[in-house]
């Protein structure tokens, strides 16, 4: 039996990624929590998901890059969590059908976006997800993102399970559940309407509510 995985900005939550301000505004959270004193350009480097820029700029501000993403990823989840229950950043509609799907195979929530906001959409949604994986707060997570299927690997793992589907929005979703030897579902959004399909792909949907079928024929 394989299981069913699911990326989740773009395909639980909509859109492709986390709202905008939230990251700068965990950024200077963080560092006020701290009391660093970066300049300028060292303010502007502590925002980005680049794992060797944060690692030399935290050196440089004498603080641990660790300690550093951990106060920001907290505020990042707090800022992003209060958003979806307010509504304002939306779940789709069509995830209802995760709750039928989980009767019939191991559903996982797999995203490169942070574990704990991963944790917190799973129990949002109240759906039947054997495995949730996300980004931890540590600066080797960066390097981890998809396409390396590292997140999907570690997932299957758990399960105990080497075969099933992965649904995604992006051609980096797609190379990813083929590096993990899944199938890849891509899931057009409003946000990737006209993209072209990913190399690879081996089902595409508008909904999913078409993951039945698919499952039924696998």
């Amino acid at each position: 039996m394989g299981a069913l995985l699911l990326d989740m900005d773009g395909v639980i939550l909509d859109g492709p990624r986390t709202l905008p301000g939230i990251y700068d505004a965990a950024t200077e959270d963080a560092i006020d929590d701290l009391g660093l004193e970066p300049t300028p350009d060292q303010r502007e480097a502590l925002g980005t998901h680049v794992e060797s820029t944060v690692v030399n700029v935290c050196s440089r501000l004498d603080v641990g890059p660790s300690t550093f993403l951990e106060l920001k990823h907290a505020h990042a989840c707090t800022r992003s969590h209060e958003c979806i229950r307010k509504g304002e950043r939306g779940i789709y509609d069509d995830v209802d059908v995760l709750r039928k799907l989980g009767e019939r195979v191991p559903l996982a929530l797999v995203s490169n976006n942070r574990h704990a906001t991963v944790q917190f959409v799973a129990e949002f949604l109240d759906a039947p997800f054997a495995a949730v994986q996300g980004r931890k707060p540590i600066p080797e997570a960066f390097s981890r993102r998809k396409p390396d299927p590292y997140y999907i690997q570690l997932t299957l793992d758990r399960l105990g399970i080497d075969a099933g589907q992965y649904v995604g929005d992006r051609a980096t979703d797609v190379e990813a559940a083929i590096a993990a030897g899944l199938e890849p579902i891509f899931i057009r959004r409003s946000h990737n309407r006209d993209v072209p399909t990913p190399e690879g792909t081996t089902h595409e949907i508008e909904s999913l509510q078409e993951l039945p079928a698919i499952l039924e024929h696998s």
